[in-house]
């Protein structure tokens, strides 16, 4: 996303199942808070020019993403032009020391 925004993408969707504190509250988390991480990097991502729309929900539930949808279009953000899905879970470890479940 780093990389999006430094060549001029301006208005970002990030979903996720995590929910970030109320956007009044980033400002007072510390950095031991869980989310932490999250919050500077979306503030870093603002920084540099970027619209962020941080929002949770259940990617795989259809009915909540259309529903995300309808009221995405409903209050008039920009289009959406790409989705770049890269959620995902990383069990580090050398591609020698892999059993075939850890590949898969």
């Amino acid at each position: 996303m780093r990389w999006m925004v430094d060549h001029g993408a301006r208005y970002l969707i990030l979903i996720g199942r995590k929910k970030l504190p109320a956007r009044a509250e980033r400002a007072k988390i510390s950095k031991e808070h869980p989310l932490y991480h999250n919050v500077a990097f979306i503030k870093e991502l603002e920084t540099k020019g970027a619209f962020i729309h941080a929002i949770s929900l259940d990617i795989t539930n259809e009915d909540e993403f259309k529903e995300f949808l309808k009221r995405y279009k409903a209050e008039g953000w920009h289009p959406i032009h790409g989705v770049i899905h890269i959620a995902g879970t990383v069990k580090d470890k050398l591609l020698s020391q892999m059993d075939q479940e850890t590949f898969d």
